[in-house]
C-alpha cells in the first residue's frame, strides 16, 4: 500500500499468495526527497508469480522544533546597538529538527539594530525569530528584546554675571547658564536649583544645572553666576549721620511747635531707606522712624536744650548703622514778636530799649520796680498803675503807636528804631522827680496817682477801676489782668492792651494823669445818645480800627455801649450765611474785657490758618437789651 493505494492478486490454485518486493532503504538525507519504484511479486502455492510495480513519493513536513529566550541590551554612547551572532544563538536557543541537522537549520531574525526610539517600554520590543529545515519546513517564536539607556546626560554649564534692577531683582532660567549639554537619546528636562537673585547674592553664586534625558539618566554641572548691585540699593555704601540742630522760639503760653527730617543731611542713604531708632524721647518730640521726620508740639514749653541720639540702619543691609544727636534749642521770645530774647533789643516790644530798662548784657538783671517778680525789661507796666510802659515814656501829644514792622529783625518795632528812621528819646518824666513816667506811680506828682487819674471817665477822683488789692497776672506780661485788654504774647499790640482811658478832663490837650493838680469838672449825664456801628474794621494788630467796636454818640456827656446795653447779642454771617461768631454781652468790656468786640477771628471751621475770616463782606445782627434789632454789612480788611 503506498499514497493508500492497494496491490491485489488472484489465483485460480488456492487462496495463499506470498508477496515479495526489491526495496532495499531510503537515503538518509532529507535532502534527497524524491520518488522511487519498488517491484512488487505477488507468488501462490504453485510456484507461479506474477509482477507489478508502485512508485513511492518521499516528503519531510516536520518544522524544526526552537524555543526563543528575551534578551535585554544596552545602548551605546551613540544610541545605537546592533545584535551579533552569539546574541542572536542567546535569543534563538536550541534548535532542532528531524531531517536537517542542527547547524544546517537556517535561523532569520526580524529586527537586529535598535535606537533610542524604542526605549522607555517596560514591556520591550518583540522580535519574531524564523527557523527553516533543509526541507522547507519552518517554524517562529516570538522574543522580547528589553532596550536600555544607562547612558547619562553630558551637562555643560556657562558661567554668567547679572545685575540687580531696580527692584533688588535678578532672575535666570536654564538658557542663561546651560551651554548646549547633549545626550545619546535626547533630553528630556533640565532645571536649576537656584532662578532668583537679590542682594543677599551679591559676588560669586554656584547654580546646579540638572539635565535628566528620556530614559531617567541624570547629568549635573555647576555654573558661577556672579551678582552685581546694578540699579539696586544694596546697602553697600557706608551710612553716615549727621547731627541735626532745630531752634524753636517759645513765645509764652503760645504753641511751640517745629519740625526737620533728620535724614536731610545724613549720607549714604539709597533708593531702600533705613530704619530708625531712637534714645527715649519726652511726650511732646514725635520721630516717624520710617521717613526720618521729627516733630516737636509743646503747649507750655520754656527756654531749655534738648539733647537725643538717632540711629540709622540700611533696609537691607541691616549691620551697615550709624549713630548722631540731635539738639533742639527752645530760644524764649517774650514778646512773641518772632526775634527771640537773645538777638531781641526790646524784649517786651514796648519801644523802650531794653539797656534803658536796665538790662545788663552777659550780667545779672535785676530791676523789677513794682515788684511784681517780672524784670522791668520784660514788663508792660513797669510801676504797675495799669498804664503801659508803651504810651508812658513818650511825650505828650506826640504818641507814636507800633508799625508792626520791624525791618532789620532786630525786635525793636520800626516805629521807635532810629537806625531805620524810628522815633525815639529819653523817657519823658513829667514832674521832674527823676523816675521817668512809666516807673513813676504819680507822673505829674500831684494828689491822685496815675491808677486813678488815667480811669476816670466821670471825673469824680474816684477810678472807674479799683486799683486791685493782690497782683493777677495770667499771660505774665506784667500789666494786671484787671487792666490788661489783650490776653497773651501772640497779639504784637500787647504792649498796648491797655484799658486805661486817659481821659482829658479839662480839653486842655494835657491829660489828667500828666496834667498837675487837675480839678475834675462834675460829671455829665449822658443824653440824647445813639448807637454807632462802624461798617469795616481791620483786625491787624496795629492799634487802629482792631475790632468791630459799637461806641455811643451822645449830645452831651459821655457812656459806652457796654454800660447801655450790658447784655446786648451779635451775630456774624458769611456770604453764604454760615455763622462765623456769636458772642452774648457783646460789647460788655466789664464782663469780656477786650474779648468785648469781635476781632475778625472765626469760631467755627470756614477758616485756615490762624483763624482769621478772610477779606469780605459780612452780615451782622445785633440785638441789643431793649428788644430792638441793628441790621447790617461791615467789610473786614486787613
Amino acid at each position: 500500500e503506498s499514497n493508500g493505494e492497494t496491490a491485489i492478486a488472484n489465483d485460480i490454485c488456492g487462496e495463499t499468495i506470498a508477496w515479495s518486493n526489491n526495496f532495499e532503504m531510503l537515503s538518509d538525507d532529507c535532502g534527497a526527497t524524491g520518488s522511487t519504484t519498488v517491484m512488487f511479486t505477488a507468488t501462490d502455492e504453485c510456484g507461479n508469480s506474477s509482477n507489478t510495480t508502485a512508485t513511492f513519493t518521499i516528503e519531510d513536513t516536520a518544522p524544526p522544533v526552537m524555543e526563543c529566550n528575551p534578551f535585554t541590551i544596552y545602548l551605546n554612547e551613540d544610541g545605537g546597538y546592533e545584535l551579533n551572532e552569539q546574541e542572536i544563538a542567546t535569543i534563538t536557543g536550541t534548535v532542532t529538527d528531524n531531517c536537517t541537522p542542527d547547524e544546517e537549520i537556517d535561523i532569520k531574525i526580524s529586527k537586529t539594530t535598535f535606537d533610542c526610539t524604542i526605549t522607555g517600554s517596560t514591556d520591550g520590543i518583540s522580535v519574531t525569530i524564523t527557523a527553516t529545515d533543509l526541507c522547507g519546513n519552518s517554524t517562529t517564536c516570538q522574543a522580547i528584546i528589553s532596550v536600555i539607556d544607562t547612558t547619562s546626560p553630558i551637562a555643560n554649564c556657562a558661567n554668567i554675571t547679572g545685575q540687580l534692577d531696580a527692584n533688588r531683582n535678578f532672575t535666570i532660567t536654564v538658557d542663561d547658564v546651560n551651554n548646549a549639554s547633549t545626550d545619546n537619546c535626547g533630553i528630556d528636562t533640565m532645571y536649576i536649583d537656584k532662578e532668583s537673585f537679590s542682594c543677599d547674592n551679591l559676588g560669586e553664586n554656584e547654580v546646579t544645572l540638572t539635565v535628566i534625558d528620556v530614559s531617567g539618566n541624570v547629568g549635573t554641572c555647576t555654573a558661577i553666576v556672579t551678582i552685581e548691585q546694578g540699579d539696586a540699593d544694596c546697602g553697600t555704601a557706608e551710612l553716615r549721620a549727621t547731627p541735626d540742630i532745630l531752634t524753636l522760639i517759645v513765645c509764652p503760653g503760645g504753641n511751640v511747635s517745629g519740625n526737620l527730617n533728620l535724614l536731610e543731611n545724613d549720607l549714604g542713604i539709597g533708593e531702600e531707606g533705613v530704619q530708625i531708632s531712637t534714645s527715649e524721647l519726652p511726650d511732646y518730640i514725635e520721630v516717624n522712624i520710617t521717613n526720618g521726620t521729627l516733630n516737636y508740639i509743646n503747649d507750655d514749653a520754656s527756654a531749655a536744650v534738648i539733647t537725643f541720639t538717632y540711629q540709622i540702619c540700611h533696609n537691607v543691609n541691616t549691620e551697615n548703622c550709624s549713630e548722631a544727636e540731635v539738639t533742639i534749642q527752645l530760644l524764649l521770645d517774650s514778646d512773641c514778636d518772632g526775634i527771640p530774647n537773645v538777638d531781641d533789643i526790646d524784649d517786651d516790644n514796648d519801644g523802650i530799649l531794653d539797656i534803658d530798662e536796665g538790662f545788663v548784657a552777659n550780667g545779672e538783671t535785676t530791676r523789677d520796680r513794682d515788684n511784681d517778680g517780672i524784670l522791668d525789661y520784660l514788663d508792660i507796666d513797669s510801676d504797675n498803675d495799669g498804664i503801659t510802659d508803651n504810651e508812658e515814656w513818650q511825650r505828650e501829644g506826640e504818641y507814636i503807636n507800633l508799625s508792626g514792622n520791624d525791618s532789620n529783625g532786630n525786635g525793636w518795632d520800626d516805629a521807635y528804631d532810629n537806625t531805620v528812621g524810628g522815633t525815639y528819646y529819653d523817657a519823658i518824666d513829667t514832674d521832674n522827680d527823676g523816675f521817668p513816667d512809666y516807673l513813676d506811680l504819680n507822673s505829674d506828682g500831684d494828689a491822685w496817682d496815675d491808677n486813678i487819674e488815667g480811669f476816670d471817665t466821670d471825673f469824680n477822683q474816684i477810678a472807674d477801676i479799683n486799683p486791685p488789692t493782690t497782683f493777677t497776672d495770667s499771660d505774665k506780661d506784667g500789666l494786671d489782668d484787671i487792666y490788661d485788654t489783650i490776653d497773651g504774647w501772640s497779639y504784637y499790640a500787647n504792649a498796648t492792651g491797655s484799658n486805661a482811658t486817659l481821659q482829658d478832663s479839662d480839653n486842655n490837650n494835657i491829660r489828667d494823669w500828666r496834667d498837675p493838680f487837675e480839678i475834675a469838672p462834675d460829671p455829665v449825664d449822658a443824653t440824647n445818645c445813639i448807637i454807632h456801628i462802624p461798617n469795616g474794621f481791620s483786625p491787624g494788630n496795629d492799634g487802629k480800627n482792631d475790632f468791630f467796636e459799637i461806641v455811643m454818640d451822645c449830645g452831651e456827656g459821655f457812656t459806652t455801649f457796654g454800660e447801655e446795653y450790658p447784655t446786648a447779642k451779635m451775630l456774624i454771617y458769611n456770604r453764604w450765611g454760615n455763622l462765623v461768631y456769636e458772642q452774648v454781652n457783646y460789647g460788655n468790656e466789664s464782663l469780656h474785657g477786650a474779648d468785648a468786640w469781635w476781632y475778625g477771628t472765626s469760631q467755627h471751621d470756614w477758616t485756615v490758618g490762624d483763624e482769621k475770616v478772610p477779606v469780605g463782606t459780612y452780615v451782622y445782627i445785633l440785638i441789643v437789651g431793649d428788644g430792638s434789632v441793628e441790621k447790617g454789612t461791615v467789610f473786614v480788611n486787613y
